[in-house]
């Protein structure tokens, strides 16, 4: 995990995706535990995208490492505060 700084563990759900955030300038990343190599990254910048890691043609620990960005996560407009006009 090159370039990453800090890795936490978890189910990945909304309220952990809102809490995560990068730590002293430094990306952070939430690996889920139900889905293996399914991941959340945070930059410093703030911004988070939902990742998947693996090893490409079933390679094993021999074969490097891939990431492959799945999509931005983008807050819902009605999940903040205030926001609401129903």
């Amino acid at each position: 995990m090159q370039g990453q700084g800090s890795k936490h563990v978890g189910k990945i759900g909304k309220r952990a995706v809102d809490a995560l955030a990068a730590i002293d300038g430094k990306d952070a990343v939430l690996w889920d535990t139900e889905v293996r190599g399914f991941g959340c990254r945070v930059r410093a910048s703030g911004s988070k995208t939902y990742i998947f890691r693996y090893r490409p043609r079933g390679g094993g620990r021999q074969a490097p490492q891939r990431t492959m960005t799945i999509g931005q996560h983008r807050q819902h407009p009605h999940s903040r505060p205030g926001t609401w006009r129903g």
